[in-house]
């Protein structure tokens, strides 16, 4: 199930696309949002029918971007967290129903807020390109 959850995100990723941009915090960079639905009616199991989130975190050439951390909150409360993988990739499933925020960080780039919606029955696929933080270099001076 995972691998076809996988193949189906890509490929809803590669042939479709809604731009979209994050709406908390400072501006984010804009990101790719596709969604999946098995049907209106879902499977009748509850637990499979909860939403899903696949979050790819890439650097602004596209290179993938492992170990990433992702956590999703709802109500101002961390509903589900996550590392992307090798190929910068995270799977959350069992999400709440619902608007839910997505923020990204990754040491050396600036973190990432998104604003994601989640339905029942539904995988929802999302590339953000993260933007390279500000590096600072201090010098002491131990001569008066």
């Amino acid at each position: 199930m995972t691998r076809s959850l996988i193949a189906v995100a890509g490929l809803m990723l590669a042939c479709s696309g809604i731009a979209a941009s994050g709406t908390e915090g400072p501006p984010a960079p804009d990101y790719r949002a596709s969604e999946f639905c098995m049907g209106d009616i879902g499977t009748g199991d509850l637990r499979r029918d909860l939403p899903r989130l696949v979050v790819h975190a890439i650097d602004p050439f596209g290179t993938v971007l492992p170990g990433t951390a992702v956590v999703v909150e709802r109500d101002r409360e961390k509903v589900a967290d996550a590392q992307t993988d090798a190929a910068g990739q995270a799977i959350l499933k069992g999400l709440p129903v619902g608007k839910g925020r997505v923020r990204l960080d990754l040491a050396g780039f600036r973190p990432v807020d998104i604003t994601v919606r989640l339905r029942r029955g539904c995988v929802t696929a999302v590339i953000v390109p993260m933007e390279v933080g500000l590096m600072i270099e201090s010098t002491r001076n131990s001569h008066p």
